[in-house]
């Protein structure tokens, strides 16, 4: 016996919230990702703010990996110890700073650039952005077995299918633009 599905169901399907897509965590080894979303969110179980790095792998010297595979970085930012969440917001600025144009100093990244990079899910202005991510397993001085996160600026000469860093979200307006001799301007 078969069924319409419209209209019984179209309705709620179509306001319905897309599927999460399966990430990874990045394992050991050395990445170029690109950046496809980042999301806030409130922890159900905990209460803790964390910070979800949405990617997708460009490339990576490792057997845990291949192209196109997504994968997710979380950054905790509440309910954690103060070096943990000092670590994190280091790490945070870094992936910021790797996709702002090569000559932006790091004056420049203020708290609205900030507050613009990692807000806004799939319409961040980190998306389309190229990182790279280098993991290494170390040991800490209580013998447990950890990664240790490294983000960098992606190189530039990625004979890649994906766009280079910066993203086209982050060039610059023409009213908004600012010439300083040998720097690319910040959009805002």
């Amino acid at each position: 016996m078969t069924f319409q599905f419209a209209p019984k169901y179209a309705e709620e399907v179509a306001n319905a919230e897309l599927a999460n897509v399966d990430r990874s965590f990045m394992e050991a080894g050395t990445h170029i990702i690109k950046i496809e979303a980042t999301i806030c969110i409130e922890s159900k179980n905990t209460g803790n703010d964390n910070v979800i790095l949405e990617a997708s792998i460009v490339s990576t010297d490792s057997t845990e990996h291949k192209p196109h595979e997504p994968v997710k970085h979380i950054w905790q930012l509440s309910g954690c110890e103060k070096w943990k969440r000092e670590r994190n917001m280091r790490q945070i600025k870094t992936v910021v700073a790797a996709s702002l144009p090569a000559d932006t100093p790091l004056s420049a990244i203020t708290s609205d650039i900030v507050g613009k990079a990692i807000d806004g899910g799939d319409e961040s202005v980190l998306v389309g952005a190229l990182i790279k991510v280098i993991c290494k397993k170390k040991t800490s001085k209580n013998g447990r077995d950890y990664l240790d996160y490294s983000f960098l600026r992606a190189p530039e000469a990625q004979n890649q299918e994906f766009p280079s860093t910066p993203p086209e979200s982050w060039q610059a307006d023409d009213d908004k633009a600012d010439d300083k001799e040998g720097a690319e301007p910040i959009p805002f």
